[in-house]
């Protein structure tokens, strides 16, 4: 895949992908302190809105819903100078229609990512990997752990002022981290020794 010859500071867009409410992130990774600084982060409801209403007899809700998906994701893109994307993978629980819903939620963002520029390459990132990368035991179903595993990390994980995290639910916390823990594994960011080196393409 074609890449910019020179990235300074890489821009970091994460993903937790829903067909209801995705939480999104946009991280910047500091090459030279080795610091991820939080610009943004939030989740999006999908609100099947009037402005739709041309597709209602044309189209499904699912479907609808990943367009509304997908033009928020493209504003975000447009708005930012990302360089990389990470969105988490899809899992098979027990719901194979929540699974269905996840696939085409990850396929969304990658057909955001592709329009804006085919230099932005798409990671996804297993959720086991995202909670052994922030120091949480990786079959955890514990959302809590997440939150404080962050708040632990204002250190090297800085968000944008004093109480930002506190603000934020599960969804944003999870992009967060997929962000981060998708660019340690792209920038060879090694915090934590279960992290394999891996080169990036």
């Amino acid at each position: 895949m074609l890449r910019p010859t020179r990235i300074i500071n890489p821009l970091l867009l994460g993903v937790d992908p829903s067909s209801t409410t995705i939480g999104y992130s946009i991280v910047e990774y500091n090459l030279e302190s080795r610091l991820f600084s939080i610009i943004e982060a939030g989740s999006y409801y999908v609100s099947l809105s009037s402005t739709l209403q041309c597709l209602l007899e044309t189209s499904d809700e699912k479907y609808r819903r990943f367009k509304i998906i997908k033009e928020f994701l493209s504003r975000k893109l447009a708005e930012y100078s990302i360089t990389d994307a990470y969105c988490e993978d899809a899992y098979y629980g027990n719901s194979a229609l929540a699974y269905e819903s996840l696939l085409g939620c990850i396929q969304v963002v990658k057909d955001a990512v592709t329009e804006c520029s085919y230099t932005i390459p798409v990671t996804l990132v297993r959720a086991s990997s995202v909670k052994v990368g922030m120091g949480v035991q990786g079959d955890s179903g514990n959302k809590l752990l997440m939150f404080n595993a962050l708040k632990n990390r204002e250190s090297s994980i800085i968000p944008p002022y004093d109480g930002f995290i506190d603000e934020l639910d599960q969804h944003a916390i999870d992009a967060i981290c997929i962000a981060v823990c998708g660019g340690m594994i792209s920038y060879r960011v090694y915090n934590d020794e279960t992290f394999k080196k891996k080169k990036r393409k």
